[in-house]
């Protein structure tokens, strides 16, 4: 991150040196007026090089991998009463409305791709691993704006397939199938729904 301020101030030359606050502040204009308007370039983004956006990018990973997703269990363990809600959904098939829709903030889904296992690392995402660029975790992609998740119920001659998909994409769940068999899918998550403490981890100082 020392090179990253460097950088940025080397390039500014400003007399008052800004620091690692005010340049992720610029980084993050940078990537909303990006995405607002493709077609001119925000002039905040001109002071970052690729390899500044790359430890920038790096840095919010780690950030939301330790808020939201797999750094502690607590944090992702939270999402077992929505995961519980789409069991319980499809269990009564014929009291529920054929689809049911959730809007929520971007690190609610995180903690629930976390629960399902989804973009897991095989090691745990680390600083030292920026050098190999290769983790899964990777907010600007799994989390970009409009992310979606959806859990899809198939009727099949003789039982019930799941699906998961995420950013209209089919995911391969950590069972290592794609349309997976309901009741699998149910022991595979059954703790979401047999032992689910979900005010007892909100409670935790």
């Amino acid at each position: 991150m020392l090179n990253i301020i460097r950088s940025v101030n080397r390039m500014l030359n400003l007399e008052d040196e800004l620091d690692l606050d005010d340049i992720y502040l610029m980084y993050l204009t940078c990537a909303f007026e990006t995405a607002w308007n493709k077609k001119n370039k925000s002039p905040w983004c001109s002071v970052f090089s690729t390899e500044t956006v790359g430890g920038l990018e790096f840095a919010e990973d780690l950030k939301y991998y330790y808020r939201d997703g797999y750094g502690y269990e607590v944090s992702y363990k939270q999402a077992c009463r929505m995961l519980g809600d789409v069991m319980s959904h499809f269990e009564n098939k014929s009291e529920y409305p054929k689809a049911t829709v959730y809007f929520t903030h971007s690190g609610t889904l995180l903690k629930l791709l976390a629960h399902l296992g989804l973009y897991k690392d095989e090691e745990r995402l680390k600083h030292t691993h920026y050098s190999n660029n290769s983790h899964q975790w990777r907010v600007s992609k799994i989390d970009a704006f409009g992310s979606n998740l959806a859990f899809v119920l198939y009727k099949c001659p003789s039982k019930y397939k799941l699906a998961v998909f995420h950013q209209e994409t089919l995911m391969r769940l950590p069972n290592g199938e794609e349309f997976t068999d309901f009741n699998k899918f149910k022991k595979l998550y059954k703790s979401s729904s047999n032992e689910c403490a979900f005010e007892e981890m909100c409670s935790i100082a």
